[in-house]
């Protein structure tokens, strides 16, 4: 993985990648749209308490959510596994599978060794 990196922009959120570090910023072409990124900052800090060892670490997110620090997991680069691995956190998590599956594009999934962990779960 490269130190520094920048991912694809999202709708309401954009991701910088520093060292093991994701930093998520608020960021959108509308006001309704950057504060939704906002809100999604801090809904994901309200799982943070969680014990689930398939939702990334929150190390700390500002008051306003404007931005937050996640840990930086591997991309999922192979969708069939992708595939198997969330159906068996679907089939073993005590959170509900709806959770699990809501927006269940690989892009919002990530690897922390061998485990597979959400990265988006704030909208």
């Amino acid at each position: 993985m490269p130190f520094f990196d920048v991912s694809d922009c999202g709708s309401t959120r954009r991701v910088f990648l520093i060292g093991r570090y994701a930093i998520k910023v608020a960021w959108a072409d509308s006001w309704k749209n950057f504060l939704r990124g906002c809100v999604y900052n801090l809904d994901e800090t309200t799982w943070s308490p969680v014990n689930s060892k398939n939702l990334t670490r929150i190390y700390w997110c500002s008051c306003t959510g404007l931005l937050s620090i996640h840990e930086r997991v591997r991309p999922v680069r192979h969708y069939g596994l992708f595939r198997v691995d969330l159906a068996e956190i679907c089939a073993t998590s005590f959170i509900d599978s709806y959770f699990w599956m809501l927006d269940s594009k690989p892009e919002n999934f990530g690897y922390r060794g061998t485990t597979l962990v959400k990265l988006d779960y704030g909208s």
